[in-house]
């Protein structure tokens, strides 16, 4: 049966708090933007006379029925003629039945008359008996000559547009039928008339053979339909639901089971409805426990049909097949179903012809995964159970020493109602996860593992490699809750010391990784108490590389290195390659403050050590390393991008985050501040989930620096008193907060003065430390110092801050300005030009430092000031930074250098459009929505891509603060026009 005979019309749900009704039907059209467009576009040809055979082809449910409904109702609307027949499936199918269906609403009264249809009332009377047995010709005409006539009748209904006939599952119709459809597509080709008719592709049928023949000819355009993307699942379920908030696991159930076909998202979603599982309470649809997906009940009918048609061996086969999964190696179903590979084999090749069954390659597959549920449905529970044990000892027989194995292994044993044996292949799968380091993996197998048995040691085995797991990913929360169990499970066992030591370790190293240092260091504390009862030595070494961790959280430096080294020794001397690691990973961030080619070296043995070793997670985490000294090195981000990719494989949601932060760094430098936002947002969201409070707020005080720079000093604030309720008083956040985002908008501002202050609150917040990471601050303030004729500060030269390149160039260009003044002019060019190359890949701050140190250099003879005063007025003016702009322009008449207007692009913005951060040409784009004009004309006018006009409107969107385009307009009249 056809389950697009069953998709009605297109009501939508209701909005009433109980619904019990039997369907859920989409109320519009979903995922087919684009065959609706060519659909369109085919009418309009057949308007202009050009018509022809247009074939909708897709599996069933696909939706090719409701595509061709929804064109038939907007050729209606358009003036067309609109004629719709179906086909239906039958043994023997009526001649000529869709054409009749099609000319049922024309009455006799209606029959144009003329000279096109003169001679043919009679063949058309074999089409519509309806019109009196006097029109009726004999002897049979043949299916040309009623292709004729139709074709003729066609053309006169379509007046002065078009007609539009419509069969629906041609696969269906009879083969005069198909000949008469085969006549119009060659012969309509310059005529108003169109042919769009629906076709199962996967009926092995005369038509479907008729449809590929056509095609091959060229005398029909195929138009295929596959499934539904996962977006457009998820916004049909909305639709159906009528609703912006669907649960997470209702998305989840169709995306896995529906397969994108549109059929099956409106089944599933009825049957959720009608057995209570998805309910509507107080507007908000609700899932009730878990979800399983239950078959429709005209497809289960179907599969049932079909399956009885393979007889007690065929219904066994399948089955354990089904069992097996979705795409199952045959000679294991073969075996668990105690048949030969002759009698297996002749089996699946009849349920491929059933359609039960395909062949992928050289393996065979369920058509759907609803075939196999509906197959699962038709086994008695004790059936069900005595299968799966069977197939249980043919996989386990079968897998030898493969991995992938275990989940199916675990499945079945469930099934057959062995959970110990379940949890054991949980186990092991789940630490085969943890070791490749596909950390989402393993914790869901351990989850599964310790839920399931009911022994102990075992339950205690799974909760020590999920503990492991979540301690990996980051996860502070699941980590303490995963601890908790783990604890009380080894106390029930009267475990050994050094086995609960280890459990207080993981809970250490992930309040670690979520800067938690105080509780890091009570679980350590208690760590080191087992250890030391225990005699522990490995444990002892791997508790000296958390140390480790935590003092260069803290700041020690000296402390963190000594530690580092220590743990690497005690690693390298039990032979604990992941502590090395670890402590390797502290040393390298240390010597990252002193000499970045000793951190490179560092970070580069600590991947040959986990390469080495199979450890992928480490692997991950020390190239992570290697990509912040690129980062330090020139502001380059490209090996940490490859490495977030990794980590987003590695399910190491954490480091993710980091990483997101760390890129941001490096765009914001490069001043690529929408992508830097972009990863920003991500940090800040996956912060809030995992509780990660010191990372959000070092990325909120990222958010602030890339709206200093774009002069938007009113969302800088709001991102400031964000960070400082995270954060508090943290010296670091202080002091960047100041000295890398308030100082920088005074800049921005031209207030040179109270950047200088900024500086200098950012310098004392920070203090006398060696610094761990860059500050910036200090070495700002060194420029300006330099700049009023003061001397260096030697605190401003340590640690971090002359490694890195930002702050190494405003260093050297601090130096270049001290040396010109003393009349060292090479010397200070070099400088100069030392400071050009670190900020190479900055240019918002080279440009800066240009603007800072050029009366400097034009007074006391060293650089190209005139060169770079014009370059940086352009600059600034590209980049809305309108009064460092006029401040360099201002220099260079002074100097009586030719000044180039700035365009109309980088006029004055208004204030609460530069206040917002708005560039210079996303305001041409506010403006020009502003005026009424389209994306596309908005393109046009501005020379750009329409992508690009979409991505400026985005921006906009969130910078403003508004969601719809007539806001976005009502914007645009309150700003006003640019100034002059």
């Amino acid at each position: 049966m056809n389950p697009e005979h069953h998709r009605g019309g297109s009501r939508p749900a209701r909005a009433t708090d109980t619904w019990t009704v039997a369907h859920v039907l989409c109320p519009t059209l979903v995922g087919r933007d684009r065959e609706m467009a060519e659909l369109r576009a085919r009418v309009a040809a057949g308007v202009r006379g050009e018509g022809g055979l247009v074939l909708v082809s897709g599996p069933a449910g696909v939706g090719k029925s409701r595509l061709v409904l929804e064109l038939a109702g907007e050729a209606r609307a358009r003036g067309l003629t609109v004629l719709v027949g179906r086909a239906t499936s039958s043994e023997v199918p009526a001649p000529y039945r869709p054409l009749s269906d099609a000319l049922r609403p024309i009455s006799p009264s209606s029959l144009p008359e003329g000279p096109d249809l003169h001679g043919f009332e009679g063949v058309l009377g074999r089409l519509a008996p309806q019109w009196g047995a006097g029109r009726v010709t004999a002897p049979e005409p043949s299916p040309v000559v009623i292709g004729e006539a139709l074709l003729r009748l066609l053309h006169t209904l379509a007046g002065p547009t078009a007609c539009l006939l419509m069969i629906e599952d041609l696969q269906w119709a009879d083969p005069e039928t198909v000949a008469v459809v085969e006549y119009l597509a060659d012969h309509a080709t310059r005529l108003p008339v169109l042919c769009v008719a629906s076709l199962r592709d996967d009926a092995d049928v005369r038509a479907v053979h008729d449809a590929t023949r056509l095609e091959a000819r060229r005398a029909a355009e195929v138009i295929r339909l596959g499934p539904l993307t996962v977006t457009d699942v998820a916004a049909m379920t909305r639709a159906c639901l009528a609703t912006d908030a669907v649960p997470a696991e209702v998305e989840g159930l169709l995306r896995d089971s529906a397969e994108g076909v549109p059929f099956f998202v409106e089944e599933l979603l009825a049957a959720l409805v009608t057995d209570g599982a998805l309910t509507r309470i107080d507007g908000a649809w609700t899932s009730t426990g878990p979800l399983r997906p239950r078959v429709p009940p005209s497809f289960i009918q179907s599969v049932r049909d079909r399956l009885g048609e393979t007889g007690p061996d065929g219904r066994r086969l399948l089955g354990c097949a089904a069992l097996l999964g979705r795409q199952f190696d045959w000679r294991l179903a073969c075996g668990a179903a105690g048949l030969t590979p002759t009698a297996a084999h002749d089996l699946l090749t009849r349920a491929v012809a059933l359609q039960l069954l395909a062949v992928q390659q050289t393996a065979f597959t369920f058509r759907h995964a609803l075939t196999l549920e509906a197959i699962l449905e038709e086994l008695l529970p004790s059936e069900r159970a005595t299968l799966a044990t069977r197939c249980l000892e043919e996989v386990e027989s079968a897998a030898g020493g493969a991995g992938d194995w275990r989940h199916l292994a675990a499945d079945l044993a469930e099934i057959s109602g062995d959970a110990n044996r379940a949890a054991a292949h949980l186990i092991a799968a789940g630490g085969g996860a943890l070791r490749r380091g596909a950390l989402a993996t393993a914790r869901a197998a351990l989850t599964r593992a310790a839920s399931l048995s009911t022994d102990a040691e075992v339950r205690a085995g799974a909760a020590e490699l999920l503990a492991e797991t979540t301690a990996s990913s980051g996860d502070l929360a699941a980590t303490r809750d995963a601890v908790s169990k783990l604890l009380a499970t080894l106390a029930e066992l009267d475990a050994p010391a050094g086995r609960r030591g280890q459990a207080h370790l993981l809970l250490a190293r992930s309040a670690v990784a979520a800067a938690q240092f105080d509780l890091a260091s009570e679980e350590m504390a208690e760590a080191r108490r087992l250890a030391a009862s225990a005699g522990d030595a490995a444990l002892a070494a791997r508790l000296s590389a958390v140390a480790a961790q935590v003092a260069i959280g803290e700041g020690r430096l000296g402390e963190a290195e000594a530690l580092a080294s220590r743990a690497a020794e005690s690693a390298d001397a039990t032979g604990q390659p992941e502590a090395l690691c670890e402590a390797l990973e502290v040393a390298g961030r240390c010597a990252r403050t002193r000499d970045l080619d000793q951190a490179e070296a560092i970070g580069r043995r600590a991947v040959s050590v986990a390469a080495d070793h199979g450890l992928t997670l480490w692997r991950m985490r020390s190239t992570y390393q290697l990509g912040v000294v690129d980062l330090f090195r020139s502001g380059a981000v490209e090996v940490l991008e490859r490495t977030r990719e990794d980590a987003v494989r590695l399910g190491a949601v954490a480091t993710v985050a980091h990483l997101d932060l760390e890129i941001s760094a490096g765009l914001e430098f490069q001043g690529r501040w929408e992508e830097a936002r972009e990863r920003l947002q991500n940090c800040i969201e996956t912060s809030e989930v995992l509780g990660l409070r010191t990372l959000e707020a070092t990325a909120r005080v990222f958010v602030a620096i890339v709206e200093a720079a774009s002069g938007a000093r009113r969302r800088m604030e709001a991102a400031i008193s964000r960070a400082i309720a995270l954060a508090g008083k943290d010296p670091e956040v202080v002091g960047a907060l100041w000295g890398d985002a308030r100082a920088i908008a005074s800049l921005a501002d031209e207030d040179r003065a109270r950047a200088r202050r900024d500086l200098q609150t950012a310098v004392d917040a920070y203090g006398t430390r060696r610094a761990a990471i860059p500050h910036l601050a200090a070495a700002l303030l060194d420029v300006l110092v330099a700049i009023d004729g003061g001397e260096p500060d030697p605190s401003a030269r340590s640690g971090a801050t002359t490694t890195m390149c930002q702050p190494s160039g405003y260093l050297a260009f601090a130096d270049a300005v001290r040396l010109g003044r003393a009349g060292r002019v090479v010397e200070a060019r070099a400088a100069a030009r030392s400071g050009d190359v670190q900020l190479g890949r900055a240019p918002w701050y080279r440009h800066l430092m240009h603007r800072l140190c050029a009366e400097a250099a034009g007074a006391d003879g060293w650089g190209d000031p005139i060169i770079w005063l014009a370059e940086a007025a352009r600059f600034y003016d590209s980049r809305g930074n309108e009064r460092l702009a006029a401040a360099c322009r201002g220099l260079l008449r002074k100097s009586g250098a030719p000044v180039a207007r700035p365009t109309r692009r980088t006029r004055r913005l208004p204030a609460l459009l530069r206040d917002a951060g708005v560039t210079g040409r996303e305001a041409e784009v506010l403006a020009l929505v502003g005026e009424g004009l389209s994306n596309p004309e908005i393109a046009e006018r501005l020379f750009l891509s329409v992508r690009t006009v979409e991505h400026h409107i985005g921006w906009l969107r969130r910078k403003l603060g508004v969601e719809s385009r007539a806001q976005m307009v009502a914007r645009a009249v309150a700003a006003g026009p640019p100034a002059e």
